[in-house]
């Protein structure tokens, strides 16, 4: 009875720090801590936050990460699926506030806010990916959606309905697609622009223009739309010659 008192009294000093500061200033470890309370009412989460981190390389991005799936479940001692599956859900919650922040607050899409935009979907770092984001007249962004219907780690691709229907739902007069390449390969493929080449067509017809498709190679951005016009000025100057 005194340990349980001692821990419910540990909580209560928890809970008021939290309620003073938030969780500026808190370790790792105290945010995990105070975390679990509402997924693990009884037992003292302290031991279990440490084992979840040293599980998860000391990173909070691998952990929520690594909460896609049940493995932690069976790996980390007194971690069962309803607590893998309360982490998730945070992950899932934090991203969707993220997208709902943008639609309430629209800002431009720049060079600066890209990555950040990138990262509220949650786009995997093995396979290719593609996503559109939405904008208004005056490129002020709506909507960040992923479109990937199928990927591995050198092709993905998407229903051209899917894309309609964002838009559309969106109320979008300027798009851009995003598309990854986390295999390294920094440049367009034929495929990439020929998919450029009828989405830019497919959005004409419903009066939606496309500002670029970007790939995104680690911390590079390749310009499809630019590459194309690189293609026809070559191709323009050999006819000439």
């Amino acid at each position: 009875m005194a340990k349980d008192n001692i821990h419910k009294g540990h909580r209560e000093r928890m809970y008021a720090k939290f309620d003073d500061v938030g969780f500026e200033g808190w370790s790792k470890i105290e945010i995990i801590e105070y975390m679990l309370y509402n997924v693990i009412p009884q037992k003292d989460t302290n031991p279990i936050a440490h084992r979840l981190l040293d599980y998860n390389m000391n990173s909070l991005v691998k952990l929520f990460e690594n909460a896609e799936d049940f493995r932690m479940a069976g790996a980390v001692k007194d971690v069962g699926p309803a607590t893998v599956r309360f982490l998730r859900s945070l992950k899932e919650f934090m991203l969707y506030y993220q997208r709902e922040s943008i639609k309430e607050r629209p800002v431009q899409l720049t060079r600066d806010n890209f990555y950040e935009i990138l990262g509220m979907l949650n786009l995997s770092d093995e396979n290719e990916e593609i996503a559109v984001i939405c904008m208004d007249r005056h490129l002020k962004i709506k909507a960040a959606v992923k479109l990937t219907e199928y990927s591995d780690t050198a092709h993905a691709s998407f229903h051209i309905d899917r894309l309609i229907k964002t838009v559309t739902r969106n109320s979008a007069s300027n798009v851009a697609i995003i598309h990854t390449h986390p295999s390294g390969v920094d440049r367009a493929s034929y495929e990439d622009v020929l998919m450029t080449k009828e989405v830019q067509r497919i959005l004409e017809t419903i009066h939606v223009s496309l500002v670029d498709h970007f790939i995104v190679c680690g911390d590079r951005l390749i310009s499809v739309l630019q590459t194309i016009h690189k293609m026809e000025e070559r191709h323009a100057g050999t006819n000439r010659r």
